[in-house]
């Protein structure tokens, strides 16, 4: 039998996201951890525009396995340039994460803080799973019957009874000084509105969630650090389902456009002992990591 819960799955994927010490769209662990694969944003500061990726010396061994790029999945060869706007997925090896913040000049964020706003079961999930963490939580919800009954059930995050859209009440939470920010509302055009808020305030770090994926690419141009969507969470999960045996875990990319499969090698398949150059894989497949 195979059951998910979307809302817990969604939490979990939200807590990765404000566990990364680094600002990433999207993540995902390969080999128990070892291997990660990240989804960058690249803006004007990117040390390496416009720069082709076989002439392109990484301090740490990085593949960028995936562009997207005007909506739409590239798989670059060495070629490929990288210009302002890509969306790079690169993998990584776990110990050497650290070179991906040097590379983009940044410093690793401290998660300490998290504002959420929604009472909805994603929420409430997060919050929970914040809590185990140790990370101090607030969580904004403006029904107040609800409030009460999320105090009872989290007693280790702080439940305020309020309009989340009004500017006055995050400034008054300490918005600007937050690390993370989650809008987990039930609707789409409040989370939209309040990361815009939140991102423009100084957030360090805005997730939001939207089940109507045309508004993936509003949130990710204004700025939004990462969108999660609980229908490809779901998705993902259903498919490494019925694709079960030698599939470890597969990710979707940009609502499917591309998928990230981990699987196990059978000793009788055809590439065994074969140069990767004469495979003969599928067309715009890349191999990314063998551990």
């Amino acid at each position: 039998d195979f059951t998910i819960n979307p809302e817990r799955a969604t939490a979990k994927e939200i807590v990765k996201l404000l566990k990364s010490p680094t600002n990433v769209a999207q993540v995902q662990n390969f080999a128990g951890g070892k291997v990660q694969l990240f989804e960058l944003k690249i803006e004007k500061s990117f040390p390496f525009i416009n720069q082709r990726l076989k002439a392109i010396n990484f301090k740490y061994p990085i593949l960028v396995a995936a562009i997207y790029r005007n909506d739409k999945i590239i798989i670059p060869d060495g070629e490929e340039k990288i210009i302002t706007g890509d969306n790079l997925y690169v993998l990584i090896e776990k110990d050497n994460f650290s070179g991906l913040n040097e590379i983009f000049n940044e410093k690793p964020l401290n998660m300490q803080n998290v504002m959420i706003l929604g009472g909805s079961r994603i929420g409430v999930q997060t919050a929970s799973l914040l809590a185990k963490l140790g990370i101090s939580t607030k969580l904004i919800e403006r029904d107040k019957e609800k409030c009460e009954k999320i105090a009872e059930s989290l007693p280790h995050t702080l439940v305020i009874n309020g309009d989340g859209t009004n500017i006055d009440l995050l400034k008054s939470e300490g918005i600007e000084t937050t690390d993370g920010f989650v809008a987990v509302t039930g609707y789409d055009e409040d989370n939209l509105l309040v990361s815009l808020l939140a991102k423009h305030l100084g957030t360090k770090k805005v997730i939001a969630k939207v089940d109507r994926t045309n508004y993936i690419p509003i949130l990710e141009k204004i700025g939004v650090n990462a969108v999660v969507n609980p229908r490809m969470t779901t998705a993902s999960a259903i498919l490494r389902f019925i694709r079960r045996g030698k599939i470890i875990s597969l990710t979707l990319l940009k609502e499917g456009e591309a998928e990230v499969i981990e699987l196990i090698v059978n000793p009788n398949s055809k590439i065994i002992d074969k140069p990767l150059k004469k495979a003969n894989l599928p067309q715009n497949t890349i191999i990314g990591a063998i551990v």
